[in-house]
């Protein structure tokens, strides 16, 4: 198991090669089989952050993420504007990030669609994101929060808390142990 460990590190060193400036790693990074990256913007990743298998990441803006961050398998991260992760952030498989929706408007009883509003996304420090949420443009996430599986983040959570639900919101607090 360890082998697969330094193929996935040897991967990523793979990826920062070829896309120059537009990645910048703090140290020793992995990336699972299968992932695609697509960096037309800026990817920044702290120290020991790594992705699972079949993450996509789609960066036309900038994208960055902290220390000791674990994004699992089939991730979904889109950024036209602003994605930012703080330290410490778990994200769950199958979850989705975007910064953007598209612009819609009806010409002549047809739907047009033509450009992006977008709004930044900011995670803060010690989060944990469930399985198969959905993160919504211009959210902000407290430190040490729970967003539970399946959730819909279309406002701010607040720090120290558990949240959950479609819309998601706050469900309890979290009371550091004495």
């Amino acid at each position: 198991m360890r082998w697969k460990l330094v193929i996935d590190m040897f991967r990523f060193q793979f990826i920062k090669r070829f896309t120059g400036q537009k990645l910048r790693s703090g140290g020793w990074n992995a990336l699972g089989a299968g992932s695609v990256f697509r960096l037309a913007g800026t990817l920044e990743i702290g120290y020991r952050s790594s992705f699972g298998r079949m993450a996509y990441v789609h960066v036309l803006g900038s994208l960055k993420i902290g220390s000791h961050c674990f994004i699992n398998d089939s991730v979904r991260m889109v950024c036209h504007d602003r994605i930012e992760l703080g330290d410490n952030v778990l994200i769950a498989s199958g979850v989705s990030m975007y910064d953007h929706d598209h612009k819609s408007e009806l010409r002549a009883g047809k739907l047009v669609f033509e450009g992006y509003t977008t709004a930044p996304i900011q995670i803060g420090s010690n989060v944990w994101i469930g399985d198969k949420a959905i993160l919504l443009k211009g959210v902000t996430i407290g430190d040490n929060t729970i967003i539970g599986a399946g959730s819909v983040v279309t406002s701010n959570i607040p720090a120290n808390c558990v949240a959950a639900g479609n819309p998601c919101r706050k469900i309890r607090e979290i009371n550091e142990m004495q």
